[in-house]
């Protein structure tokens, strides 16, 4: 009797000890939980103008983990739980990627126009994209039943109010989040965020991203982000309070300065921020130079495309593979390109560095251009409709052996500073299957498509908008289509 009663007792500690199932996840399975939320927030489409970067909460973990212990898929409400968000998950899967990405299919029930469900059910949906959450905590119940596990999230916010605001990303960041991460609003002066941003993408840059208001401009001194305004004009965190006897009037522009390279605001149009650019400048702010664009390359991207049961989901590229795979296996390959299609012949030769005659000499190790040479104007890095990434790519010609080699046929003939845009898309072209194997073998499933000129692009040579100039060249990547069944 006694030794049975003492099995009994030992079967019961060693179950507290060693749970056969522990409703919990890995920390690598929370990574990728709280990854999977943040990427599909990263894609809302419509965008969204003040999505909030979300960060693993342990208090919410531990909700989550006293309610999937119960094994049953009922909602909590009141209490711990009131006014939080929840998801939950009840079926054979335990992958929490997977189980983030079914939530995300009820997209396909919820009408962006109405702010309101279509089909049956789209709550869990809606928990995973409202853009004031910014803490979430996630818990697994294996072996609930034959075939079953049981899966909680809980959210920092629950329903109520609209489901984000749309507009451009991180166009209408709050104070409270004022510094953006590729279309996420964060607070990345609490050192706890801007760790949990680095762990999410070790090469972020969060950028300043408060829309100062009446003749405010941002002030991004000593790490900060916050708007600086003109007392005789404005009050407030975003200088929103006007002051009665103000009559200043104020251009759109909040960034200082508005307007690079002695560009000048141009004050026509005070609900938009415009500059007129001095000559041999061009886009909105006058950043990029005249003859780079104009010998530009425009590079559409897309990471993983996963389609779904009535939609497509198609996340922007992430910056970590794009910086640290993707784009210096480009450089290295596109100068590869360059080097091969001016070396060629003669008449190569002359596309490349005019006014130069063609070597007598073999030019097998002689190059125009280095990898470094190849770079991408950071500020036209873009999302296009479909979510992919688009951005102008050139190459300078910093110090071309290959020019040196040929020798003057006038005495005014200068060495090349950027690589025409002719010899570019020639040189790309000439060697697209080998750099589609590259990309391939670098990034899985993209692939290059297709190369070819657009007509709409054009710098022009100083002002607002930019006309006139030459076109530029398109370079297509998109990735084979992924087929996950949910």
């Amino acid at each position: 009797m006694q030794v049975q009663l003492f099995v009994k007792l030992l079967v019961i500690v060693l179950a507290e000890l060693w749970p056969l199932s522990e409703a919990t996840f890995s920390n690598d399975e929370k990574k990728i939980m709280l990854d999977t939320h943040n990427q599909l927030r990263q894609s809302a489409s419509p965008t969204a103008a003040a999505m909030g970067f979300v960060t693993w909460s342990n208090k919410l973990e531990d909700l989550a983990l006293k309610a999937a212990e119960k094994c049953k898929d009922d909602h909590n409400y009141g209490g711990e739980y009131a006014n939080l968000g929840e998801n939950i998950y009840s079926g054979p899967r335990t992958d929490p990627r997977e189980i983030t990405l079914a939530w995300f299919t009820e997209k396909s029930q919820y009408d962006h126009d109405t702010r309101k469900c279509t089909g049956k059910m789209c709550g869990h949906y809606t928990a995973v994209m409202f853009d004031v959450v910014n803490e979430l905590g996630c818990a697994i119940k294996k072996d609930c039943s034959q075939n079953k596990n049981i899966v909680f999230c809980e959210y920092s916010h629950g329903a109520g109010g609209a489901l984000y605001k749309y507009g451009p990303p991180c166009s209408a960041c709050p104070t409270t989040r004022p510094f953006c991460i590729d279309g996420l609003c964060a607070n990345t002066a609490d050192p706890q965020i801007k760790a949990a941003v680095r762990a999410f993408d070790s090469t972020a840059s969060p950028t300043c991203r408060l829309a100062c208001k009446n003749c405010g401009k941002q002030d991004t001194s000593a790490s900060q982000c916050k708007c600086k305004c003109d007392v005789t004009v404005a009050l407030g965190p975003l200088c929103e309070s006007k002051t009665s006897s103000s009559t200043k009037k104020c251009s759109a522009c909040y960034e200082d300065p508005a307007c690079l390279n002695n560009g000048v605001e141009d004050n026509s149009d005070l609900s938009v921020c415009k500059c007129n650019c001095k000559s041999g400048f061009t886009g909105s702010r006058c950043k990029i130079p005249v003859a780079v664009k104009d010998n530009s390359v425009k590079i559409v991207l897309s990471d993983k495309e996963f389609k779904f049961i009535s939609f497509v989901v198609l996340p922007p590229v992430a910056r970590s593979l794009f910086n640290v795979k993707l784009w210096p296996l480009l450089q290295a390959e596109f100068a590869v390109a360059i080097n091969a299609f001016c070396r060629k012949d003669a008449t190569n030769y002359a596309a490349c560095c005019p006014g130069k005659t063609f070597p007598s000499s073999s030019l097998a190790t002689v190059n125009h251009v280095t990898k470094t040479d190849v770079k991408f104007i950071d500020n036209t890095v873009a999302n296009s409709i479909d979510n992919s990434l688009s951005l102008l790519v050139y190459s300078v010609v910093s110090n071309s052996d290959l020019c040196k080699a040929g020798t003057c046929g006038s005495s005014s003939c200068t060495d090349p500073t950027e690589v025409a845009q002719s010899a570019l898309l020639s040189a790309l072209k000439s060697k697209k299957e080998d750099i589609s194997k590259k990309i391939k073998a670098c990034c899985g499933d993209v692939i290059l498509k297709e190369i070819f000129v657009d007509k709409s692009v054009s710098s022009g040579t100083g002002g607002t908008s930019g006309t006139g100039g030459i076109s530029s060249l398109i370079l297509l990547v998109v990735q084979q289509v992924a087929l996950i069944h949910l």
